[in-house]
């Protein structure tokens, strides 16, 4: 029913998993197979449920719907980490620009204030760490806003 009613790619996945299993690949293998073509947690849950759920008897449509809430509920916890992480990313995408912005404004609006960083013999080695210090904190920002759910 997946197969026939699903959207692609999803619905020629669970396709290629039943011929798979017509042609007489054991439920487990054709569920590891899945896996591996749809690298997704989601999908690993499902099958790891089926598994389960084969190996050890139960209701198959109560285990389904449980999956389908934690699957729903993942959902929701990501967007509600996207909305609340919202602003620490414009912040950090704020925060990241200024400093070359500030360098490209005074060049243009002032140069004699600029060339004692590019004519001073300590100039470039203080952009240099000025630049180091620059990716350094944009990386830990960025690592600080990505919050993976």
């Amino acid at each position: 029913m997946i197969a026939k009613e699903s959207d692609e790619p999803i619905g020629g996945e669970f396709r290629t998993t039943f011929e798979e299993q017509n042609f007489g690949l054991p439920l487990r293998d054709t569920l590891l197979n899945l896996t591996e073509r749809v690298p997704l947690i989601d999908v690993r849950f499902f099958v790891t449920s089926l598994m389960i759920q084969k190996e050890t008897g139960g209701n198959l449509a109560e285990i389904l719907d449980g999956l389908s809430r934690v699957i729903r509920d993942r959902f929701r916890i990501h967007r509600e980490v996207q909305t609340k992480t919202a602003q620490g990313k414009l912040t950090a995408a704020i925060l990241i620009a200024i400093p070359p912005i500030m360098l490209l404004a005074l060049s243009a609006l002032n140069p004699s204030y600029m060339k004692t960083l590019t004519e001073d013999p300590a100039g470039p080695t203080i952009l240099g760490i000025a630049a180091a210090l620059q990716i350094t904190g944009s990386a830990i920002l960025w690592k600080i806003i990505h919050i993976e759910v």
